[in-house]
This record gives C-alpha cells, structure tokens and sequence, in this order.
C-alpha cells in the first residue's frame, strides 16, 4: 500500500456545504485524497506492465489532487534511444490515462541502463 489511511477531511462541496472525503497519509508525509493513492497505482501497474524489466518505476502525486505526476523508470529498453524516444514509449505505456484525463500534468525521468 502506498499510504495510511488517516480519516476523512472535511471541505466545502462548491455549493456552501461541508462535505467529507477520504485521505490518505503518503511515504512523503503528505495527505493524498484517496482517489489519488488509486491513480498513482493505475500509473504504477501501466508502467510495470510495459517495463517489465525496469529496476525503477515510482510514481508521485505532484500536487496531491491525483492529477499532477512525476514519474520516474529506468530500463535496459531505453538504452540507444533518444530522450524523446525514452519519453515516447512512456507516453505510449499512458495512453489510456493521458487521453481519458486522469492525468492533467506530467514529468517524465527515464534511465537507461547505464
């Protein structure tokens, strides 16, 4: 698991209420909404599954909204590529979350092997 569960925080619904949502404590110390913890595994599983051979793959909620993310992965398969050719099989690996919208903002860290 990536995080605690801590309780619920309480926020304004947009419409002048009070409403509660689950968060979660992450390894980093901060509070992530839950759905966030969830996004974060989404990535992590796609890049696992396209990378199978990765020594790295880690996945951070920038911002802690579950939309914002840094991700980093280091594999054997990047050697010889370029970085845009790195970032591109990155891209493809998160095709289906870059084009349903679960992620606003990406960074993108690869290493090869070396």
């Amino acid at each position: 698991m990536l995080g605690a569960a801590v309780g619920a925080q309480r926020r304004d619904d947009g419409g002048g209420r009070l409403a509660e949502e689950d968060v979660e404590l992450g390894g980093d110390g901060r509070l992530r909404h839950a759905c966030s913890l969830t996004a974060m595994e989404r990535l992590d599983g796609l890049l696992r599954q396209a990378f199978p051979d990765a020594s790295e793959v880690s996945v951070v909620d920038r911002m802690g909204t579950g939309d914002h993310f840094q991700v980093v992965v280091a594999s054997p398969r990047f050697d010889g590529l370029s970085l845009v050719g790195q970032h591109r099989l990155v891209y493809d690996a998160l095709a289906e979350p870059l084009a349903d919208g679960a992620i606003h903002e990406l960074r993108i860290k690869t290493k090869g092997s070396q």
